[in-house]
């Protein structure tokens, strides 16, 4: 009875010090859900603002306010802020939920439509119908752009002019090198049995709709979006990684903050092992830390419990990951 008389306050102080921690943590989640939430209005706020600043161009060049010697240059302005528009909402898929992410897709998509549609009024038809491009030094294999056909709800419409994509296909081996990736937005749809190899740098990775295929990609710029996949295995590199409704799929990671899982099930994670000609001038030229690797931190937004694991992801073990060199 002595013995547990003075193991008591050891007990009492040991629980007051779990209870403070406690307290520190769930404030630190309020901070955190504040600070997401602000930058998530702080989005859609800029969003709404640059897009009814692009309509009201439209609307311009709809009612004939502008000349017509400067039609051709009013639609190449509105192009490119579509594209910066396209890009802006790219790079924060990571903190928007789903209905976000599809409603600006479509507002994107609406904006490019109207466009297309004025410039092929406004503007007298090039002999065949083909745009002048400048040519690019690109080494790809059965590549191609991505059309506004695509059938993946999550990706379709998302790509703007000279970015690219690989969709439809079926046991394929593909690579993607250079400058055709170099800072794109790159879109993965719709695959089947295939090994993608993204050689260099895109700028964001979108991944819509894939099954039993292996996707390496070198470092990507921004974010890399996962969703509707399933027996995969990914070889990622990248700031942000967001998977959603997927399920038995291993990621080989090198991430630079925590990556986010939601309705997703049963995936595995391990640090990232590929390797290729050029891959440490990639990381060299974005400056990252290649120390730096949160490979083995998810989190889960369909698990709220906080003391313990949630049961939808696992580490990889040793002996069961692949080799990639």
């Amino acid at each position: 009875m002595e013995a547990s008389a003075e193991l008591l306050p050891e007990r009492l102080q040991r629980r007051g010090r779990e209870l403070q921690l406690e307290r520190q943590r769930k404030k630190q989640d309020r901070e955190q859900e504040d600070s997401n939430r602000k930058d998530v209005n702080y989005f859609l706020d800029q969003f709404a603002k640059n897009s009814l600043e692009i309509e009201s161009d439209l609307s311009k060049l709809a009612c004939g306010m502008v000349e017509n010697s400067l039609i051709p240059s009013a639609i190449s302005k509105i192009n490119k802020d579509i594209q910066t528009l396209q890009k802006y909402f790219s790079a924060s898929t990571m903190i928007l939920c789903l209905h976000d992410v599809r409603k600006s897709q479509e507002r994107i998509h609406i904006l490019q439509q109207s466009l297309q549609e004025l410039e092929v009024k406004l503007l007298p038809k090039k002999k065949f119908g083909f745009k002048s491009r400048k040519a690019q030094n690109i080494e790809t294999v059965e590549v191609k752009v991505v059309d506004e056909t695509d059938s993946s709800e999550a990706l379709q419409k998302i790509l703007v002019e000279n970015d690219f994509g690989i969709k439809d296909k079926t046991n394929e081996n593909i690579v993607m090198r250079g400058n055709s990736i170099s800072d794109k937005d790159v879109a993965l749809s719709n695959l089947t049995d295939c090994t993608i190899q993204l050689l260099g740098s895109p700028g964001t990775l979108h991944i819509s709709n894939v099954k039993n295929c292996t996707i390496m990609t070198g470092p990507v710029v921004r974010s890399v979006f996962v969703e509707n996949c399933r027996d995969c295995k990914f070889i990622l590199a990248c700031q942000q990684l967001r998977v959603h409704l997927s399920n038995d799929c291993d990621f080989y990671l090198h991430v630079t903050s925590r990556a986010i899982i939601e309705d997703t099930v049963s995936v595995r994670v391990a640090p990232y092992n590929w390797s290729y000609e050029g891959l440490d001038q990639d990381f060299l030229a974005l400056g990252w830390d290649c120390k730096k690797n949160h490979w083995d931190s998810v989190d889960d937004f369909n698990w709220l419990a906080s003391d313990k694991p949630s049961p939808n992801w696992s580490i990889l073990p040793a002996d069961e990951r692949m080799s990639w060199s």
